[in-house]
C-alpha cells in the first residue's frame, strides 16, 4: 500500500519550535497523512529532554499514525538529519561523533544543503544517504531547489533525493509529500522504503522520483519556479529582519497567507 507523510519536522522539544507531538500528529492526519519524521534540534537539547521526545513520539503512535522520533544534528554548520534515531549524543557533532550518530539512525539526510555552500566533508559524504533538495522554509512549496538538485545530480545516483517541511509553527503545514509504499503502517517499513527509495515527492505543482528526477511538471517550469521562490523567500527573510530590528513584524495572517501559496 501508499502512504503520506512528511519529513523534518519539530516539536516544542526543539528550542525554536511551539507545538508538541501530539498536536503535530492532529495537524498532519487531518490532511490525510500517516507518518511524521521528527526531528529535533540538538542545539540546547538535553538528555533528559531527548529521552522526554522519544516517548512522545512513541505515545502518539498507534495502527493508524505513527510518529518516528530522530534528531537535526549540527555537525560544523551543516544540519544533518537522522531519521529514526533514539540514541542522544550531544548538542553539536564532531567528525569523529557523526558515523556514531548515524550508527543509531535509520538512515541521514543532509538538511538544506544550500545554507552550508553545498559543501560536504569526506565524513559526512560518507554518512549522508541522502540530499534535502527541497525545503518548505527555504524553497517554498511548489518546486524543489535548482542548486540541490544539482548537488544531487553530481552524486551520480548515491544518495536520494528527500523533501521536508523543516515545520516549527502550525503555519508551516502544507509542504511537499512522501509517498511511500510500505507493507504495514509501521516505522520499521516506512523507513526501510525511505532507505531504499521506495517512495516519490510531490507538491500541488511538481512530482519527482526518490533519485530526484520529474515525474510530473516540465524541467524548465520548475527551474523557473524555484528560482522565484527561492528569491522571493529570501527578499522576504531580509524585510523581516529589518522590520524586526525597527521592533516590528509582519502580522501573522499576512505572513501565513503569503507561505502557503510560495
Amino acid at each position: 500500500m501508499t502512504i503520506t507523510g512528511a519529513i523534518h519536522v519539530h516539536s516544542s522539544f526543539s528550542y525554536d519550535a511551539k507545538l508538541p507531538v501530539r498536536e503535530i500528529r492532529a495537524i498532519a492526519e487531518a490532511r490525510g497523512l500517516s507518518f511524521l519524521c521528527f526531528t529535533e534540534h540538538t542545539d540546547e537539547l538535553t538528555p533528559e529532554n531527548a529521552e522526554a521526545f522519544v516517548a512522545a513520539c512513541r505515545e502518539a503512535s498507534d495502527e493508524r499514525f505513527v510518529c518516528i522520533p530522530g534528531f537535526e544534528v549540527n555537525y560544523g554548520g551543516a544540519h544533518v538529519l537522522m531519521l529514526g534515531c533514539r540514541t542522544f549524543l550531544g548538542q553539536f557533532a564532531k567528525p569523529e561523533d557523526l558515523p556514531l550518530w548515524k550508527a543509531g539512525a535509520a538512515l541521514a539526510v543532509h538538511a538544506h544543503p544550500h545554507r552550508d555552500g553545498y559543501r560536504e566533508d569526506e565524513t559526512l559524504a560518507s554518512v549522508a544517504d541522502g540530499i534535502e533538495i527541497w525545503n518548505a522554509q527555504y524553497d517554498g512549496i511548489r518546486a524543489p531547489r535548482n542548486g540541490a538538485r544539482r548537488m544531487l545530480a553530481r552524486t551520480g545516483g548515491a544518495k536520494k533525493a528527500f523533501a521536508g517541511w523543516d515545520f516549527h509553527r502550525a503555519s508551516h503545514d502544507g509542504g511537499p509529500l512522501l509517498a511511500v509504499h510500505v507493507d504495514a503502517i509501521t516505522e520499521e517499513s516506512i523507513l526501510a522504503s525511505l532507505k531504499t527509495g521506495n517512495y516519490t515527492i510531490s507538491s500541488a505543482a511538481a512530482s519527482l522520483g526518490s533519485d530526484g528526477k520529474l515525474l510530473r511538471g516540465s524541467a524548465l517550469g520548475a527551474a523557473l519556479m524555484s528560482a522565484a521562490s527561492t528569491s522571493f523567500i529570501a527578499f522576504a527573510k531580509a524585510i523581516n529582519a529589518a522590520l524586526a530590528a525597527l521592533g516590528l513584524r509582519v502580522p501573522k495572517s499576512a505572513a501565513a497567507f503569503v507561505r502557503s501559496r510560495i
